[in-house]
């Protein structure tokens, strides 16, 4: 129930002072006036705005935009997904604070919501971020609404720019045949996991051999690999696995009985066990395995042809580099840096060692080993010695 409080002006004149009290209960003033009837309305209409949820906190609105997020809505974010969060994250560090920071909630207006649309647009942002952020920033003032900190959302009608869809070209079946060809090998058969399953990259990355039934060729989809990065990663890592895919829910996907066959072989192949990951980045090898047999030998330098499989980074980041840059580093050395002479001094199957030689006293003064120099086979380029 409104009331009015009498009190005296300074040069002696009667003043009305409207009271009420707020959803809290916390007593409010409706303004000063010079008649109690004015008053009475003031006081009136106050309580009729509480009781249609349209009372707004005037000194709230002085609250600024960064405050008002950094302490009220950001700490309101802990049920959405790491991926989710992150996003926002970079989106009001990068976008929203810099713009509407240091304006007060109450004197952010649609004019100026329209300002920050035409600044995205002339920055060369695309008309699909501008809508999609958007409906961030309007779920930013939302809230302060809900929370009787605005009086109305100043995102509700700004005109966005259009979103111009195209179409997706569809490989044909010798298109695919090229692009399978001219993936490396260990890629293979993700690529046609995921091109018969149509799993997202962070689900195909997270397959292990127990998700594969191989009695029905079936495969189930219960986790994925999100990648955020490590400052809004709450285990501060750049992957982590969630234990359920996207939309909250595993699904039980039928694969042919052909792909199946081809799960089973990279299993047994790569004696992965049923919590390993099925496409790991780099895939396991025998500590104490020797690579050059499997290397033609076309004159490559031992201290490469020994290295270990060339890593590509975790698939669920970017296939696509990740397959050129293994085509890259499987190339022959010759043809990226031109002709490599084989090193004499390193085990190579068609070179025997040179001869070893070993300091005597002096620095720089050498003598030979008294062991017998072995003949180097037909053909073979060895650096003369010094």
């Amino acid at each position: 129930m409104a009331w009015v409080s009498k009190r005296k002006a300074s040069d002696g004149s009667a003043r009305y002072l409207a009271n009420y009290r707020d959803p809290t209960g916390a007593k409010r003033s409706a303004g000063t006036f010079r008649s109690r009837p004015d008053a009475e309305r003031a006081g009136h209409a106050a309580e009729i705005r509480i009781g249609e949820g349209a009372w707004v906190d005037r000194t709230a609105g002085k609250i600024r935009f960064t405050d008002y997020v950094e302490k009220s809505w950001w700490p309101n974010l802990a049920h959405l997904e790491l991926t989710t969060k992150a996003a926002y994250r970079s989106n009001l560090d990068a976008h929203f604070l810099p713009f509407f920071g240091r304006y007060p909630m109450a004197a952010i207006t649609p004019p100026l919501v329209q300002d920050w649309v035409a600044t995205a647009q002339r920055g060369g942002l695309s008309a699909r971020w501008i809508r999609k952020n958007h409906t961030m920033l309007s779920s930013i003032f939302k809230a302060a609404h809900r929370d009787r900190v605005i009086g109305y959302n100043p995102c509700e009608r700004t005109t966005l720019p259009k979103v111009v869809t195209t179409t997706r070209e569809t490989l044909t079946p010798v298109q695919f045949e090229k692009l399978l060809a001219a993936i490396p090998e260990r890629h293979r058969v993700l690529l046609l996991v995921g091109v018969e399953t149509g799993m997202r990259w962070g689900e195909l990355a997270a397959l292990r051999p127990r998700h594969l039934d191989v009695e029905h060729d079936l495969l189930t989809v219960q986790e994925t690999i999100v990648e955020i990065s490590k400052k809004n990663s709450p285990a501060g890592q750049r992957y982590t696995v969630k234990p359920y895919p996207k939309n909250d829910h595993r699904r039980t996907l039928k694969i042919g009985a052909a792909l199946t066959g081809l799960l089973v072989d990279r299993i047994a192949a790569l004696g992965l066990q049923d919590d390993d990951l099925l496409f790991p980045s780099t895939p396991p090898q025998p500590a104490t395995a020797d690579l050059t047999e499997h290397l033609p030998d076309q004159g490559l330098a031992p201290r490469r042809a020994r290295c270990r499989a060339p890593h590509v980074g975790t698939y669920a980041r970017s296939p696509t580099r990740a397959c050129l840059m293994a085509a890259r580093r499987r190339r022959r050395p010759e043809d990226r840096h031109g002709p490599t002479r084989a090193h004499p001094d390193q085990h190579h199957p068609a070179l025997p060692p040179r001869p070893r030689q070993r300091r005597r006293h002096g620095p720089g003064s050498l003598q030979a080993d008294p062991r017998p120099t072995p003949q180097h086979p037909p053909g073979a380029r060895v650096r003369p010695q010094e």
